[in-house]
């Protein structure tokens, strides 16, 4: 919660829970920018639903309010998930993400960036990175100009 009250003060903020019997995905975690994990018992070792739900809104409610210390405005998720898939066509092009299943890579990459806050010109660096990568190899000729 010391994380995501400032961030919500600037950014827009959500909590994903995923069902009781699978939670979620390594895909849609991979859409995730932090995790929680709450503690339990090692008798009872997992929450019901209601009960993940009602353990975070009460630490929230417990928060500090009103909120002193704002964060920066982030990168909106929309912007991200677009270098993201701008990066993982550029890495199979230059061979560094195998074309078959990138994901593994990819996932990796996406916690190594949610960790560092993106924000709007960082995106845009690393999009241009993409972009000068992408142009370089079709002038080589190594990539298709589609």
């Amino acid at each position: 919660m010391k994380e995501l009250i400032p961030l919500s003060a600037t950014n827009g903020a959500g909590l994903v829970f995923g069902s009781e019997r699978e939670g979620l995905t390594n895909d849609e975690l991979s859409l995730c920018h932090r995790f929680v994990r709450i503690p339990s018992s090692e008798s009872f070792p997992s929450l019901n639903l209601a009960q993940a739900v009602a353990v975070l809104c009460y630490e929230l409610s417990k928060s500090t309010w009103p909120v002193t210390e704002h964060a920066a405005p982030l990168a909106r998720s929309d912007e991200i998930e677009r270098m993201f898939q701008h990066m993982e066509k550029t890495l199979i092009d230059i061979g560094f993400l195998e074309r078959k299943d990138p994901r593994r890579i990819m996932r990796a990459l996406r916690k190594l960036f949610a960790r560092s806050r993106l924000e709007d010109r960082e995106v845009q660096v690393l999009q241009g990175i993409w972009s000068k990568m992408d142009w370089q190899m079709k002038r080589m000729g190594k990539i298709n100009s589609n």
